[in-house]
């Protein structure tokens, strides 16, 4: 499990390809906040660089209904990235746990565009 200073990992939210995203709880306020890390333990040159763009054009929106993204550390030999908690879950599990009606699918598909 990850161990970084200061947070208490709670639990996996998430695991993709390229990425791990947990549950954690800022030590210091006790805040929530979902911490994502590169997947590889020894991740390329090209990954490392990918991940920190997409750190600094999430920094950039401002806009409401996107996460806000508080910080990017060196994690032993890859990148983590502190990224806002909002309670929110998986789109991607929550498919495969239920089936949508149309109307539900629409109003996450407008409420999508819409950000």
């Amino acid at each position: 499990m990850l161990s970084i200073p200061g947070v208490a990992v709670q639990t996996l939210l998430y695991e993709s390809a390229n990425s791990l995203v947990y549950r954690a709880i800022r030590e210091a306020d006790k805040g929530p906040i979902i911490l994502k890390l590169l997947k590889e333990s020894y991740p390329t040159p090209q990954e490392l660089v990918r991940y920190r763009t997409e750190y600094r054009i999430t920094q950039e929106l401002k806009e409401a209904g996107v996460v806000q993204v508080y910080d990017l550390q060196k994690y032993q030999n890859t990148l983590v990235m502190f990224v806002e908690d909002f309670g929110g879950e998986s789109l991607t599990i929550w498919m495969q746990q239920r089936k949508f009606s149309l109307k539900e699918f629409l109003q996450i598909a407008i409420a999508t565009t819409e950000i």
